[in-house]
């Protein structure tokens, strides 16, 4: 007959890391809130600055027709910029574990998706740098946390 005897130690220190990890996903108000602020500054500025390009999804140029007549109503500028509202109408709300980043005109579903009239012209998404940012946002919100 063979005996096996098992002891195990530290459950108590295992035991406090793993409340001290529970602890530090519970809360990332932080995280999502550093997260809300680069991404509302990346999606109405770095979006509309390199129309689309920061995606590698450059804007398709605007039909010669619909080029002259925003001239003449708005003078010109970016392909989807004529009075700036759709650019400003981002909004955000962030709760302990989300962040929720919206555009309220209607219209900016119409660009993001495109129509039969209309070509897609991607105002947000989530490529892989902007996925990385993501990962290390809260990947070092929790080291910090833990204090590794």
């Amino acid at each position: 007959m063979i005996n096996v005897d098992i002891t195990i130690s530290g459950m108590n220190q295992a035991e406090g890391m793993l409340n001290n990890l529970k602890a530090a996903v519970e809360d990332m108000s932080m995280e999502m809130s550093d997260l809300g602020d680069y991404f509302m500054n990346f999606f109405s500025g770095d979006v509309y600055d390199s129309e689309g390009a920061v995606f590698n999804h450059p804007w398709q140029a605007l039909s010669p027709a619909y080029e002259i007549q925003k001239a003449k109503k708005w003078g010109g500028g970016q392909i989807l910029v004529a009075s700036g509202e759709m650019k400003q109408s981002y909004s955000l709300q962030t709760s302990p574990n989300q962040m929720t980043i919206s555009n309220s005109k209607f219209y900016a579903g119409y660009h993001q998706s495109g129509t039969s009239k209309m070509p897609r012209r991607v105002l947000m998404d989530f490529d892989q740098p902007r996925i990385d940012h993501i990962t290390n946002t809260i990947l070092n919100g929790i080291i910090g946390k833990l204090g590794i």
